[in-house]
């Protein structure tokens, strides 16, 4: 699955799927800074950050689910204006 990656002002990494990205589901979706596109099975993600997507359509990860989409596998994209 495709995923856009921002940084929330706070420093937050925000996930948010690809296919939702165009429609900013998060509250503060103004303040996001785009930082890349990544492919990422969720079958790899935490339980917790899979269901605030499903629930939410998009989540804030840390820990482990941070670094394992920071070090994920891009997929090549334009940054959204």
């Amino acid at each position: 699955m495709k995923f856009d990656l921002f940084r929330r002002h706070d420093g937050a990494l925000v996930v948010v799927p690809s296919h939702f990205a165009d429609a900013s589901p998060a509250p503060d979706a103004a303040s996001l800074r785009f930082v890349r596109r990544v492919r990422m099975e969720l079958g790899l993600l935490g339980d917790e950050l899979v269901r605030d997507i499903g629930l939410h359509g998009y989540a804030v990860a840390s820990g482990a689910d941070e670094a394992l989409l920071r070090n994920g596998p891009t997929d090549e994209v334009d940054t959204p204006a």
